[in-house]
This record gives structure tokens, sequence and C-alpha cells, in this order.
């Protein structure tokens, strides 16, 4: 899963640059690179979180 991989390092980066040392301050910093990391499920609620609409046939 090279986009998972991609996904998770971006997350990384955004915690190190925000100089987080929780998870708090990850979810604060970084909500994009979370969402896109974990998944809607885990995430904050968003107006429409990505994978909520069926895709198309």
């Amino acid at each position: 899963l090279p986009d998972a991989r991609a996904q998770h390092e971006a997350l990384l980066e955004c915690g190190e640059r925000a100089s987080c040392t929780d998870e708090a301050c990850v979810r604060t910093n970084c909500p994009n690179e979370l969402a896109a990391c974990v998944g809607p499920e885990e995430a904050a609620p968003a107006s429409s979180p990505p994978g909520a609409t069926p895709p198309s046939p």
C-alpha cells in the first residue's frame, strides 16, 4: 500500500513540523493528514469525509 505509506509519512512530517509529542497535538495541527491516514471512522467528522460516497459503477 504505497498510498498508505505516503499518507503516514505526511502525518509524521506534519507532527514533527508542529513539534507534536502527543496525539491531541497531531489532531489539532494535522487534521487533513490524520483523516487521510486513519480514514473517516476515527478522524474528526467532516461534512463529506473521503470515501463517504459510493464508487461510480
